[in-house]
């Protein structure tokens, strides 16, 4: 007996002890958006306590930096001169993402911005031209490198010939190319009709054609001046698109010009999807086509995977968010609490990843007891709008930034003057249709609805389907709702060979049959176990009775051989009454009583007790039951 109510309270324990666990899940479910955010805090602070910040690699420092304000002399530390980072071997990317740190840290940051620009190179696989239009026919002059040179525009609006060894006539005959010999050159333009100067740009493996923002106009016998000023910046095999990439952004949050770097961003954003490069062109140029291919290539309407992870992809992802209401947004952020461990952190406690989703999701300041975090009682800080001023991008300003006016996100600026957006048709555009591509640049248009492009410099044609490799058709994996996997997918997809995705990964899309779906059976049979347990204390006494009950009706007359009753019976032999066997009772204490009122003795082997009455028996009985309560 005594070993079965050993296990049965020994099972109560274990138990009762997983109450606490059980509990504690419930308030962490039960917690608002901003009590698990202050929770994601302090598990990355208590994250990079553990490691200490002489013992974290330089981008878990930056990020350290960026989110709660930690390792800021540690990461000075990790510097070549306080000019690039790392020590061993500067990095642009690396570089820029110290600068951003530092500088919310309100740090200088000078040496290191002087460094980058000194990376500045001019790319060398694109093709610029200038164009030049008229109402009508006229004849034109354009000036450079010292000499002046006359070109004629027909009622076609077709060029009569080239100007100079610089400017030749391009393949269509609309523009001028532009040697790439002549691109330092300034070009002064004046025609004998009023006209407007612009300058086109094209990657050479491209037939795509971009036209910059800024269009210059004058009078008949006025002057226009077009110069290229187009670079990135270089690591040790040329260009570097990731790093121009970084370095642009960090730049543009220190208010810095960056208008030079966006040629060769936009035109490389094809070939480099794969760094996921959408979010940071979206926040420098205010383009709603990256907004959208960004909600595009959002995977099971949860997360986005590119080449980093899905955490810092995420990140990534809604950087360019803050303070925006999307439903694709809204949809990442249910995800991301539906994943978060009970500690607060995600991605197993991974500091850059932490950190980069509160720098982006939920930034706080590193003086004033934190930022904004939604759900806490807090002022708007967005004072430019609420002053009828206009928060844009730096690149979209088309009048005065107001520096002392600050908007929500770290990337937009309070400008004077409200943004302006022309027709498709004011931009000499052509509306593409959803089944429709468009050979030349997409642009921003007042008048095109949701699926339709703004075409300029090109014309719209049908797109062909998946799979056929001609133009239009969407190969990419990621932009066709799938994930790119390394060797096989995971559960609840599965591999398609119609999209293609980078070297030797495989295209994974969803599987509708067999999605995983989230199983809770555990926590209805913990919550029954305890019910169990909860009833079995409360009616712990009637229980005991019961076993007691049971045992001496089942056991108790077979339970101990003796004359009469088992093997070792004489015959002819007068049975022995059979006693209960005697149970060591151990009353409770009472004040009044300090020591024990009854010893129990060791019965004698040598003696036997003389045989007792049932009604002795059941007194008996019904003393030891009076003592044990």
């Amino acid at each position: 007996m005594e070993k079965r109510v050993l296990a049965v309270f020994l099972f109560a324990f274990i138990l009762i002890a997983a109450v606490p666990a059980v509990l504690a899940q419930t308030d962490f479910e039960n917690m608002s958006e901003s009590q698990r955010v202050n929770l994601a805090y302090e598990c990355l602070d208590h994250q990079i306590g553990n490691k200490t910040c002489d013992d974290l690699t330089t981008s878990e420092k930056i990020f350290s930096l960026l989110s709660v304000g930690e390792c800021e002399d540690e990461l000075w530390d990790d510097s070549k001169s306080e000019e690039c980072w790392p020590a061993g071997s500067c990095d642009i990317k690396t570089t820029s993402q110290a600068i951003l740190a530092l500088d919310k840290a309100k740090e200088d940051t000078d040496k290191a911005q002087e460094w980058l620009l000194e990376q500045k190179q001019v790319p060398t696989d694109l093709t610029w031209f200038l164009e030049i239009e008229t109402k009508n026919a006229s004849l034109c002059e354009i000036g450079y490198n010292g000499r002046a040179y006359t070109t004629g525009i027909q009622e076609d609006k077709k060029l009569t010939g080239p100007a100079g060894n610089c400017l030749s006539p391009s393949d269509n005959g609309y523009w001028l190319e532009i040697n790439p010999s002549c691109y330092e050159f300034e070009y002064e333009i004046s025609c004998e009709e009023t006209f407007l100067t612009t300058l086109l740009y094209q990657k050479q493996d491209s037939r795509t054609i971009h036209v910059l923002d800024e269009v210059h106009g004058a009078p008949e016998g006025g002057t226009t001046i077009e110069q290229i000023e187009s670079y990135c910046l270089a690591g040790g095999q040329g260009c570097d698109y990731e790093g121009t990439l970084w370095a642009a952004y960090a730049l543009n949050v220190l208010d810095e010009e960056v208008s030079e770097f966006m040629p060769y961003l936009i035109t490389g954003e094809t070939e480099n999807r794969d760094i996921f490069p959408q979010p940071i062109l979206n926040i420098l140029t205010g383009f709603e086509d990256y907004a959208q291919d960004i909600f595009d290539r959002q995977i099971n309407e949860q997360y986005w995977k590119s080449s980093h992870g899905r955490f810092y992809d995420t990140a990534l992802a809604l950087l360019p968010f803050y303070g925006d209401e999307y439903t694709e947004v809204d949809n990442s952020l249910d995800w991301l609490f539906e994943v978060q461990a009970e500690d607060g952190c995600w991605d197993g406690g991974n500091i850059v990843s932490n950190g980069f989703l509160l720098y982006s999701i939920w930034p706080r300041g590193y003086t004033g007891g934190g930022g904004i975090v939604p759900g806490d009682n807090a002022t708007a800080d967005n004072d430019c709008e609420l002053s009828n001023y206009f928060c844009t991008s730096q690149i979209s300003c088309e009048g005065s930034v107001l520096p002392s006016y600050s908007c929500s996100g770290s990337f937009k600026v309070c400008c004077d003057t409200a943004p302006t957006q022309l027709s498709c048709d004011a931009q000499s555009g052509t509306v593409c249709s959803s089944s429709e591509y468009c050979t030349g640049s997409k642009k921003l248009a007042s008048d095109i609805e949701y699926g339709e492009t703004c075409c300029v410099a090109g014309e719209c044609k049908e797109k062909a389907g998946p799979g056929t490799g001609e133009p239009g058709a969407e190969e990419s994996c990621e932009a066709n709702f799938g994930v790119c996997e390394e060797f096989s997918c995971g559960s609840g997809y599965e591999q398609t060979t119609l999209y293609s995705c980078s070297g030797s990964q495989v295209c994974c899309v969803k599987d509708l049959d067999t999605a995983d779906k989230k199983s809770t059976w555990w926590i209805w049979v913990l919550f029954f176990l305890i019910i169990i347990v909860v009833a079995g204390i409360i009616y712990r006494e009637k229980i005991t009775e019961f076993i007691e009950e049971k045992f001496k009706k089942d056991k108790g007359p077979k339970s101990r051989p003796g004359p009469g009753n088992g093997p070792f019976t004489r015959p002819g032999a007068r049975p022995y009454p059979q006693r209960p066997i005697p149970r060591k009772i151990v009353p409770q204490s009472r004040p009044s009583h300090p020591t024990r009122p009854m010893a129990q003795r060791p019965i004698q082997p040598a003696s036997r007790p003389k045989p007792k009455s049932p009604k002795e028996l059941d007194e008996v009985l019904k003393k030891l039951k009076d003592m044990s309560k």
